[in-house]
Protein backbone atom coordinates (compact mmCIF):
# COMPACT_ATOMS: atom_id res chain seq x y z
CA UNK A 1 0.00 0.00 0.00
CA UNK A 2 0.95 3.50 -0.81
CA UNK A 3 2.14 5.05 2.85
CA UNK A 4 1.85 8.62 4.05
CA UNK A 5 2.18 11.28 6.70
CA UNK A 6 -0.44 13.95 7.74
CA UNK A 7 1.13 17.01 8.34
CA UNK A 8 0.18 20.23 10.05
CA UNK A 9 -2.54 22.48 8.13
CA UNK A 10 -1.33 25.34 7.24
CA UNK A 11 -1.89 28.99 7.85
CA UNK A 12 -5.88 29.74 6.92
CA UNK A 13 -6.17 31.61 3.36
CA UNK A 14 -7.32 35.58 3.19
CA UNK A 15 -10.68 34.15 1.72
CA UNK A 16 -11.19 32.18 5.44
CA UNK A 17 -10.47 28.57 3.74
CA UNK A 18 -7.69 26.41 5.12
CA UNK A 19 -5.47 23.62 3.27
CA UNK A 20 -4.86 20.57 4.65
CA UNK A 21 -0.93 19.75 3.46
CA UNK A 22 0.49 16.35 3.62
CA UNK A 23 3.53 14.33 2.59
CA UNK A 24 3.41 11.46 0.25
CA UNK A 25 6.03 9.04 -0.34
CA UNK A 26 8.00 10.08 -3.21
CA UNK A 27 11.20 9.82 -5.08
CA UNK A 28 13.96 12.46 -5.86
CA UNK A 29 13.26 15.08 -8.42
CA UNK A 30 14.85 15.19 -11.41
CA UNK A 31 18.13 17.33 -11.01
CA UNK A 32 18.21 20.78 -12.61
CA UNK A 33 15.36 23.91 -12.46
CA UNK A 34 11.61 22.84 -13.95
CA UNK A 35 11.30 26.75 -14.37
CA UNK A 36 11.42 26.37 -18.23
CA UNK A 37 8.96 23.53 -18.72
CA UNK A 38 5.81 25.36 -20.04
CA UNK A 39 3.89 23.04 -18.03
CA UNK A 40 6.31 23.95 -14.63
CA UNK A 41 3.48 25.01 -11.86
CA UNK A 42 2.81 28.29 -11.83
CA UNK A 43 2.52 30.47 -9.09
CA UNK A 44 -0.64 32.32 -9.71
CA UNK A 45 -4.12 31.79 -11.43
CA UNK A 46 -6.53 33.74 -13.84
CA UNK A 47 -9.88 34.03 -12.28
CA UNK A 48 -11.97 35.23 -9.66
CA UNK A 49 -9.81 35.25 -5.91
CA UNK A 50 -12.31 33.19 -4.08
CA UNK A 51 -12.29 30.19 -6.96
CA UNK A 52 -8.47 29.42 -6.98
CA UNK A 53 -7.48 28.07 -3.35
CA UNK A 54 -3.52 27.60 -4.05
CA UNK A 55 -2.13 27.06 -0.95
CA UNK A 56 -0.13 29.61 0.28
CA UNK A 57 2.91 27.59 0.42
CA UNK A 58 2.53 24.54 -1.16
CA UNK A 59 6.47 23.13 -0.58
CA UNK A 60 5.45 20.56 1.48
CA UNK A 61 5.09 18.07 -1.97
CA UNK A 62 7.72 17.43 -4.43
CA UNK A 63 8.44 18.92 -7.52
CA UNK A 64 6.35 17.58 -10.95
CA UNK A 65 8.40 14.95 -12.33
CA UNK A 66 10.45 16.96 -15.54
CA UNK A 67 12.86 14.89 -17.47
CA UNK A 68 15.80 16.58 -19.67
CA UNK A 69 14.61 19.17 -22.54
CA UNK A 70 13.92 17.26 -25.61
CA UNK A 71 12.50 18.41 -28.65
CA UNK A 72 10.46 15.69 -29.94
CA UNK A 73 7.03 15.81 -29.25
CA UNK A 74 4.12 13.22 -29.43
CA UNK A 75 0.75 13.31 -30.74
CA UNK A 76 -1.93 12.07 -29.42
CA UNK A 77 -1.99 8.76 -31.74
CA UNK A 78 1.57 8.71 -32.66
CA UNK A 79 3.35 5.10 -31.85
CA UNK A 80 3.82 3.40 -28.67
CA UNK A 81 7.63 2.87 -28.24
CA UNK A 82 9.40 0.30 -26.49
CA UNK A 83 9.79 1.13 -22.64
CA UNK A 84 12.86 0.12 -21.82
CA UNK A 85 14.76 -0.71 -18.47
CA UNK A 86 13.18 -1.17 -14.82
CA UNK A 87 10.13 0.37 -13.29
CA UNK A 88 8.54 0.69 -10.24
CA UNK A 89 5.41 2.37 -9.71
CA UNK A 90 6.72 4.00 -6.35
CA UNK A 91 5.42 8.12 -7.60
CA UNK A 92 9.39 8.22 -9.07
CA UNK A 93 8.45 8.09 -12.66
CA UNK A 94 11.79 8.91 -14.17
CA UNK A 95 11.80 5.84 -16.19
CA UNK A 96 9.31 7.30 -18.54
CA UNK A 97 12.43 9.70 -19.28
CA UNK A 98 15.08 6.81 -20.45
CA UNK A 99 16.04 7.05 -24.62
CA UNK A 100 15.86 3.95 -26.36
CA UNK A 101 19.24 3.13 -27.92
CA UNK A 102 18.93 5.23 -31.36
CA UNK A 103 18.92 8.02 -29.00
CA UNK A 104 14.79 8.37 -29.38
CA UNK A 105 13.06 9.79 -26.21
CA UNK A 106 10.95 6.37 -25.61
CA UNK A 107 8.10 7.88 -24.33
CA UNK A 108 7.49 11.75 -25.98
CA UNK A 109 5.01 13.61 -24.57
CA UNK A 110 1.76 14.21 -25.75
CA UNK A 111 1.18 17.95 -24.54
CA UNK A 112 -2.08 19.07 -24.25
CA UNK A 113 -4.33 21.84 -22.41
CA UNK A 114 -7.91 22.37 -21.88
CA UNK A 115 -8.35 24.85 -24.65
CA UNK A 116 -6.63 22.39 -27.08
CA UNK A 117 -8.50 19.32 -26.01
CA UNK A 118 -10.11 16.79 -28.72
CA UNK A 119 -13.25 17.26 -27.16
CA UNK A 120 -14.62 18.62 -23.23
CA UNK A 121 -17.48 18.15 -21.55
CA UNK A 122 -19.16 21.28 -21.39
CA UNK A 123 -18.29 22.38 -24.87
CA UNK A 124 -16.74 24.99 -24.69
CA UNK A 125 -14.74 24.64 -21.11
CA UNK A 126 -15.41 27.31 -18.87
CA UNK A 127 -12.22 29.81 -19.06
CA UNK A 128 -11.05 29.38 -15.41
CA UNK A 129 -9.72 25.77 -15.80
CA UNK A 130 -6.50 26.48 -17.22
CA UNK A 131 -4.81 23.17 -16.52
CA UNK A 132 -1.81 22.03 -18.16
CA UNK A 133 -1.66 17.98 -19.59
CA UNK A 134 0.94 15.56 -20.29
CA UNK A 135 0.68 12.34 -21.22
CA UNK A 136 3.85 9.48 -21.51
CA UNK A 137 3.49 6.20 -22.92
CA UNK A 138 5.21 2.79 -23.78
CA UNK A 139 4.90 -0.72 -24.13
CA UNK A 140 7.28 -3.66 -23.10
CA UNK A 141 6.78 -7.07 -22.60
CA UNK A 142 5.04 -6.93 -19.47
CA UNK A 143 2.69 -4.43 -20.49
CA UNK A 144 1.70 -0.82 -20.94
CA UNK A 145 2.94 1.48 -19.46
CA UNK A 146 1.78 4.98 -18.67
CA UNK A 147 2.34 8.63 -17.26
CA UNK A 148 0.17 11.35 -16.56
CA UNK A 149 1.13 14.70 -15.16
CA UNK A 150 -2.16 17.65 -14.58
CA UNK A 151 -0.42 20.97 -13.49
CA UNK A 152 -1.98 24.55 -13.10
CA UNK A 153 -4.89 22.65 -10.99
CA UNK A 154 -5.64 25.04 -8.33
CA UNK A 155 -7.38 22.76 -6.29
CA UNK A 156 -7.45 18.87 -5.80
CA UNK A 157 -10.80 17.36 -5.17
CA UNK A 158 -11.62 13.11 -5.34
CA UNK A 159 -14.59 12.04 -5.25
CA UNK A 160 -14.24 8.21 -3.33
CA UNK A 161 -17.47 6.93 -4.23
CA UNK A 162 -17.25 7.42 -8.23
CA UNK A 163 -14.01 8.61 -9.09
CA UNK A 164 -14.97 10.02 -12.29
CA UNK A 165 -16.92 13.10 -10.63
CA UNK A 166 -14.07 14.38 -9.08
CA UNK A 167 -10.27 14.78 -10.15
CA UNK A 168 -9.36 11.84 -11.91
CA UNK A 169 -7.31 10.35 -14.62
CA UNK A 170 -9.16 8.15 -17.52
CA UNK A 171 -6.69 5.46 -18.95
CA UNK A 172 -8.45 3.13 -22.44
CA UNK A 173 -6.44 0.29 -23.10
CA UNK A 174 -6.99 -2.18 -25.78
CA UNK A 175 -5.05 -4.79 -26.99
CA UNK A 176 -4.44 -5.58 -30.72
CA UNK A 177 -7.82 -6.75 -31.90
CA UNK A 178 -8.01 -7.86 -35.96
CA UNK A 179 -11.43 -8.07 -35.62
CA UNK A 180 -14.44 -5.56 -36.56
CA UNK A 181 -14.51 -3.46 -33.63
CA UNK A 182 -18.09 -3.59 -32.20
CA UNK A 183 -18.11 -0.21 -29.85
CA UNK A 184 -18.99 -2.32 -27.12
CA UNK A 185 -15.77 -2.67 -24.47
CA UNK A 186 -16.69 -5.92 -23.42
CA UNK A 187 -17.08 -7.35 -26.64
CA UNK A 188 -13.94 -5.59 -27.90
CA UNK A 189 -11.49 -6.31 -24.48
CA UNK A 190 -11.05 -2.79 -24.31
CA UNK A 191 -10.49 -1.48 -20.66
CA UNK A 192 -11.76 1.71 -18.79
CA UNK A 193 -9.17 2.04 -16.21
CA UNK A 194 -9.89 5.24 -13.51
CA UNK A 195 -7.28 6.37 -11.15
CA UNK A 196 -7.31 9.73 -8.45
CA UNK A 197 -4.79 11.59 -6.57
CA UNK A 198 -4.21 11.22 -3.23
CA UNK A 199 -7.02 13.04 -0.82
CA UNK A 200 -5.82 15.46 1.99
CA UNK A 201 -6.70 12.32 4.34
CA UNK A 202 -6.23 9.02 2.09
CA UNK A 203 -4.19 7.43 -0.64
CA UNK A 204 -5.50 7.28 -4.21
CA UNK A 205 -7.93 4.95 -5.79
CA UNK A 206 -7.67 3.08 -9.02
CA UNK A 207 -10.14 0.98 -10.66
CA UNK A 208 -11.59 -0.46 -13.61
CA UNK A 209 -14.97 0.65 -14.91
CA UNK A 210 -17.48 -1.04 -16.74
CA UNK A 211 -20.50 0.08 -18.17
CA UNK A 212 -19.98 3.43 -16.89
CA UNK A 213 -20.02 2.07 -13.06
CA UNK A 214 -17.49 1.42 -10.94
CA UNK A 215 -15.87 -1.93 -10.93
CA UNK A 216 -12.79 -4.13 -9.70
CA UNK A 217 -9.94 -2.06 -7.75
CA UNK A 218 -6.43 -2.03 -9.62
CA UNK A 219 -3.66 -4.30 -8.00
CA UNK A 220 -1.78 -1.74 -6.07
CA UNK A 221 1.38 -3.05 -7.86
CA UNK A 222 0.22 -1.90 -11.55
CA UNK A 223 0.02 1.98 -10.32
CA UNK A 224 1.07 5.02 -8.30
CA UNK A 225 -0.52 8.43 -7.59
CA UNK A 226 0.96 11.57 -6.02
CA UNK A 227 0.52 15.17 -5.41
CA UNK A 228 3.08 17.67 -6.58
CA UNK A 229 3.15 21.10 -6.81
CA UNK A 230 0.33 22.81 -8.66
CA UNK A 231 -1.07 19.51 -9.57
CA UNK A 232 -0.70 15.46 -9.42
CA UNK A 233 0.63 13.01 -11.40
CA UNK A 234 -0.68 9.18 -11.81
CA UNK A 235 1.93 6.45 -12.95
CA UNK A 236 0.07 3.29 -14.13
CA UNK A 237 2.51 -0.37 -15.18
CA UNK A 238 -0.42 -2.41 -16.81
CA UNK A 239 0.28 -6.13 -17.25
CA UNK A 240 -0.92 -8.11 -20.15
CA UNK A 241 -1.54 -10.34 -18.46
CA UNK A 242 -4.59 -8.37 -17.23
CA UNK A 243 -4.75 -6.56 -20.45
CA UNK A 244 -4.65 -9.33 -22.71
CA UNK A 245 -4.16 -9.51 -26.75
CA UNK A 246 -0.38 -8.16 -26.03
CA UNK A 247 0.57 -6.42 -29.41
CA UNK A 248 3.69 -7.32 -31.68
CA UNK A 249 5.89 -4.75 -33.35
CA UNK A 250 3.52 -2.66 -36.39
CA UNK A 251 0.14 -3.93 -34.92
CA UNK A 252 -2.19 -1.43 -34.20
CA UNK A 253 -3.98 -1.18 -30.64
CA UNK A 254 -6.30 1.11 -28.83
CA UNK A 255 -5.09 3.94 -26.39
CA UNK A 256 -6.57 7.19 -24.97
CA UNK A 257 -7.06 9.49 -22.34
CA UNK A 258 -9.23 11.21 -20.56
CA UNK A 259 -9.13 14.28 -17.19
CA UNK A 260 -11.33 14.95 -14.91
CA UNK A 261 -11.52 17.88 -13.20
CA UNK A 262 -13.10 19.58 -9.98
CA UNK A 263 -11.86 22.60 -8.37
CA UNK A 264 -15.04 23.53 -6.55
CA UNK A 265 -15.89 21.92 -3.41
CA UNK A 266 -19.59 22.42 -3.60
CA UNK A 267 -19.97 21.61 -7.11
CA UNK A 268 -22.30 18.52 -7.40
CA UNK A 269 -20.16 16.05 -9.44
CA UNK A 270 -16.87 16.75 -11.41
CA UNK A 271 -16.89 20.27 -13.45
CA UNK A 272 -15.09 19.74 -16.72
CA UNK A 273 -14.13 16.40 -18.64
CA UNK A 274 -11.31 16.83 -21.11
CA UNK A 275 -10.79 14.09 -23.82
CA UNK A 276 -7.04 13.85 -25.05
CA UNK A 277 -8.31 12.26 -29.00
CA UNK A 278 -11.75 11.42 -29.98
CA UNK A 279 -12.63 9.39 -33.68
CA UNK A 280 -16.31 10.42 -34.39
CA UNK A 281 -18.66 7.68 -34.59
CA UNK A 282 -22.23 7.66 -35.46
CA UNK A 283 -24.44 5.52 -34.56
CA UNK A 284 -22.96 4.00 -31.11
CA UNK A 285 -25.43 1.45 -29.74
CA UNK A 286 -23.00 0.56 -27.02
CA UNK A 287 -23.31 4.56 -25.51
CA UNK A 288 -26.85 4.74 -26.56
CA UNK A 289 -27.65 1.84 -24.28
CA UNK A 290 -26.31 3.79 -21.56
CA UNK A 291 -28.14 7.05 -22.33
CA UNK A 292 -24.66 8.54 -23.47
CA UNK A 293 -24.36 10.80 -26.87
CA UNK A 294 -22.49 11.52 -29.03
CA UNK A 295 -19.83 8.30 -29.05
CA UNK A 296 -17.88 8.45 -26.10
CA UNK A 297 -14.41 6.57 -25.34
CA UNK A 298 -16.65 5.39 -21.84
CA UNK A 299 -18.80 3.02 -23.94
CA UNK A 300 -17.33 3.04 -27.49
CA UNK A 301 -14.07 2.30 -28.45
CA UNK A 302 -14.32 2.98 -31.64
CA UNK A 303 -13.63 6.23 -30.59
CA UNK A 304 -9.77 5.63 -29.58
CA UNK A 305 -6.61 5.98 -30.77
CA UNK A 306 -5.75 3.22 -33.27
CA UNK A 307 -1.93 3.59 -32.81
CA UNK A 308 1.20 1.16 -33.63
CA UNK A 309 3.07 -0.97 -31.46
CA UNK A 310 6.99 -0.89 -30.75
CA UNK A 311 7.53 1.20 -33.98
CA UNK A 312 11.44 2.81 -33.34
Amino acid sequence: MRRFVALALLAVLATGCSWPDHRFRDGAAIDGSIDDSPFAAEAAFDGEPDTYLEPEDSSAFPVPMACPPQLEKAAPCDELREFPGTWEPDGDAREFCRDLTSGKQATPPRRFTVADAARTSPSPAPARFKQKLEVRAGLSAYGVHVFVQVLGDPRVLVDRDDLVQGDAVEIFLRGHHDRTLTGALDADEGQHLVLTPPSATAEGLGARYVDGKRGAPLADSDWHSRRVQGGFEIELHYPWTTLKNQASPGTTMGFDVAIDLKDDPTAKGRELRVIMHVTPVAPSPSCAALGVSPADPSCDDRTWCLTKAYVP
